[in-house]
Formats: C-alpha cells, sequence, structure tokens
C-alpha cells in the first residue's frame, strides 16, 4: 500500500479513503439500530418504552445505504481523476530534460503529458539580466517596467491561459501595460 519512499500509492489512498467512509457510514447505522433493539430514548432520558419498528429501521438504513453509496461514488471518481507522479525521474542536472528509457524530454513535455498542467514559459529578472543583460531589448523592457518582478507574472499567468490555447507567451512581460 505505501510506496518505497513511504507515501501512498494511488490504489492505497483509493482503499484508505473508502474505508474510512465506510467506517463513517457504520458509525451512523449503529445508533440507528442500537435505538430501535434497545429503546435508547426510553433507557436514557427515561421516557416512554416504544415497540420495535422494524420497518422504519430497515428504511432508515436503506437511506443512509443509498447515500453511502453515492458519495462512495463521488469519492472514487475524484480519486481517479486525480494524477500522479510516481516512481524514479532521472533529470539531466545541465538542461532539466528527463530520461524516459532511451530519450531524453523536456520537463515541461513530460509534465503535460502526464497531467493536466498548461506550461508557459517566463524568465526569472536575475536570468534575464544575466542572459540578456547587454542587449537592447532587454534594457527597454527593464526601463518600461516590464521585466516580470513578480506581480506581472500572476497577471500573465491570468493571460497565459487563455494563450494556451493558441500562442504562448514568451517572456511574461506586463500585459497590463
Amino acid at each position: 500500500m505505501a510506496g518505497n519512499n513511504g507515501l501512498l500509492t494511488r490504489k492505497g489512498l483509493t482503499r484508505r479513503a473508502l474505508r474510512l467512509q465506510l467506517l463513517g457510514f457504520g458509525l451512523v447505522i449503529t445508533p440507528l439500530w442500537l435505538d430501535e433493539l434497545s429503546d435508547l430514548p426510553h433507557l436514557l432520558p427515561g421516557a416512554e418504552p416504544t415497540a420495535v419498528n422494524w420497518h422504519e429501521s430497515v428504511f432508515e438504513s436503506l437511506v443512509v445505504v443509498v447515500i453511502a453509496g453515492q458519495t462512495f461514488a463521488w469519492m472514487y471518481r475524484a480519486l481517479r481523476r486525480i494524477r500522479y507522479l510516481e516512481g524514479f525521474l532521472i533529470i539531466c542536472a545541465d538542461c532539466n530534460r528527463l530520461r524516459l528509457r532511451d530519450q531524453w524530454v523536456p520537463l515541461h513535455a513530460y509534465v503535460t503529458l502526464h497531467s493536466d498542467a498548461t506550461f508557459s514559459h517566463g524568465i526569472r529578472p536575475d536570468c534575464g539580466e544575466k542572459s540578456y543583460g547587454d542587449q537592447d531589448w532587454w534594457q527597454k523592457m527593464r526601463r518600461d517596467g516590464k521585466v516580470d518582478t513578480g506581480e506581472a507574472s500572476r497577471n500573465a499567468q491570468r493571460t497565459s491561459v487563455r494563450d494556451a490555447k493558441g500562442s504562448t507567451p514568451g517572456f511574461y512581460a506586463r500585459r497590463d501595460v
């Protein structure tokens, strides 16, 4: 059930979640039947004794079982939609590509293939300075306040969701300017 790193696998997580739900619904049904079989209101607060009503208990139990079944189905579907990256990935220390069998693939391609994530490219101001600091267009972007310093990336992320369907923005220049 637990992987080699001590974390739960998908199957283990699903089983644990469904077991906990089963326990919870069992804790709901148990007092229903205890009440019916032992007449709890009569024993605890001293109310008038009541006769056993099997039909009512069976109906209440069926309602709980139907709700439990629906909840199990929702939980199972939700857990199946969760995507997991499991296993040991070898990544190049220089270019950050992943080795998959006999080829090296870009990290963003692997994550996009194995998840619902969408990538867009940006550049940290320090990296931009190091790589493009002597180029006129970079200096102009910096002077004009269009170099991403954090706030612009949040605005660009909102914009890049729309761009993911069409073109991907290159650098995160401030789009609100």
